[in-house]
Order: structure tokens, then sequence, then C-alpha cells
């Protein structure tokens, strides 16, 4: 089970941030069908779910992606001002010293 109290307060910032962002874009913003809208948000809270279980590649998938949609928007010209706010609030609490030391935690191994 996940101990939300043990995440810093900066992961528990972007789930929230992730879990909402995926909401309004199935709701809002997307055009597609509902199946793949609603796998959206299923995803999103399932790789959620795993980051707050410390899960550490998941954590340095997440920020690739992050980085790798800026690539993306910028290669096919589609910068829109939101997709930038939301990209660099993501990386500021992914990046945080707080959230990478709760990350460099899950891979030292317990002392005895």
């Amino acid at each position: 089970m996940v101990e939300w109290g043990k995440a810093p307060w900066t992961l528990r910032a972007y789930v929230v941030f992730a879990v909402v962002g995926a909401v309004i874009v199935a709701t809002v913003v997307s055009s597609t069908p509902v199946a793949p809208r609603l796998f959206l948000v299923a995803f999103e809270v399932v790789v959620c779910f795993f980051l707050l279980r410390r899960v550490r590649w998941l954590w340095l998938l997440t920020i690739a992606f992050v980085l790798l949609g800026f690539v993306l928007e910028v290669i096919e010209g589609n910068l829109r001002w939101y997709g930038i706010a939301q990209g660099i609030v993501a990386l500021i609490f992914l990046l945080h010293p707080a959230t990478q030391e709760f990350f460099r935690r899950a891979e030292t191994p317990a002392s005895a």
C-alpha cells in the first residue's frame, strides 16, 4: 500500500498535478473516443501509484518523457503556453531536492 505521508510534498503535488491534468485533457481538450481518454486517466493513476511506491526507474522514465515531450513539441512546431508551463511545473516537482532524496533512499540497501 502507498504510504502517502512518507512521500515528500513535491511528489504529492506532482501526483495531484498529473492526475488533474490527465482528467482535464480527457474531459476538455481531447476529442478522441471515450476508451482512450479513460485509458489515459487510468494509466496516469497507475504511474503515480508506483511513483509513490518509490519505483526509481519509473521516476527517471517520467522525467525523460517530460523532456521528450518538449523536444517533440519543438520539432512539430506545436508549442503552446500551457504545454510549456505544464512541463516546467512537472520538472520542478520531479527534480526538486526533496523528491530526489526520496528516490535516492529507494536504491540504498537497508542497514542491519
